[in-house]
């Protein structure tokens, strides 16, 4: 059953443990390729890192930063301590995973 093809899904907290494993799965399109996946989270350096990770690139080109707004993984800086944040980042989304959590 591929329940996610198609969908626009949202992971909060997608640059932590939890997050980046569920992100992995999701890409393996397994429970159905989804139209796009972003990655919601805080930490813009961390977000940077998994991207040149997904991509297999070792450092950031003009074409890595370019490209990323063409992907199936998008990435987005808020907060979920934020209301107007987290609304926005949820407004196109059908499905919303919820991976973020404060140490």
């Amino acid at each position: 059953m591929k329940v996610l093809e198609g969908k626009r899904i949202l992971v909060t907290g997608g640059t932590g443990s939890l997050g980046q494993t569920l992100v992995r799965r999701l890409l393996t399109g397994e429970m159905g390729k989804p139209e796009q996946i972003t990655v919601f989270s805080r930490d813009e350096a961390k977000q940077h890192y998994m991207r040149l990770d997904f991509l297999h690139k070792t450092a950031a080109t003009d074409d890595v930063i370019y490209k990323n707004s063409q992907d199936l993984l998008n990435f987005r800086i808020g907060d979920v301590r934020n209301y107007s944040s987290c609304l926005a980042a949820m407004r196109d989304a059908d499905v919303v995973f919820h991976a973020a959590a404060l140490k």
